[in-house]
């Protein structure tokens, strides 16, 4: 899984996605690769897991990678493909990076599954895809995350609460 965009808020809790292991049994080796110029620094973590984990002897590593996307698929040589790429509050509209971002990760051929606080972001990031790559597909999947974040966050920009990834 490549996490794209990512922040501190990304790897706070690395503990959940262990869930990933239990909810699809033919799942045993799970690497996450977080990825983001937000990183402070790079490096690899293997995490402890549960006890029924440990048994199945599975394994859960991340990898921490401190570039944008497209700098990291290009720069790193004979990379594995991801089965799928995340992103939690990315925002596409900020700066002209993400452009080429958009490109490779439509080159990636695989899932993009995408959380925002927001309808109205949801909304301009699919306008972003849509015109960088001359599109005019919709998402398969958009609108209220049941599996949002509980706890509220304000906005200092707009003093507003929302809760992370209250849309997909």
């Amino acid at each position: 899984i490549h996490v794209i965009g990512a922040n501190s808020m990304d790897i706070v809790d690395l503990r959940a996605w262990e869930i990933l292991l239990h909810l699809e049994v033919r799942l045993y080796n799970l690497i996450i690769i977080l990825i983001g110029p937000e990183l402070k620094t790079g490096g690899y973590k293997e995490h402890g897991l549960c006890e029924i984990c440990r048994q199945k002897e599975n394994k859960l590593s991340f990898v921490f990678v401190p570039m944008l996307y497209h700098d990291y698929i290009q720069m790193t040589v004979g990379h594995r493909k991801p089965s799928i790429i995340v992103g939690s509050h990315v925002d596409f509209n900020k700066g002209d990076t993400w452009s080429e971002s958009i490109k490779v990760i439509q080159d990636q051929g695989c899932p993009l599954l995408l959380g925002f606080s927001y309808e109205r972001k949801a909304l301009n990031n699919i306008i972003k895809i849509q015109k960088t790559l001359k599109i005019n597909k919709e998402p398969r999947c958009m609108g209220k995350n049941y599996f949002a974040g509980l706890a509220p966050y304000k906005n200092l920009e707009t003093g507003n609460i929302y809760f992370r990834n209250d849309y997909l």
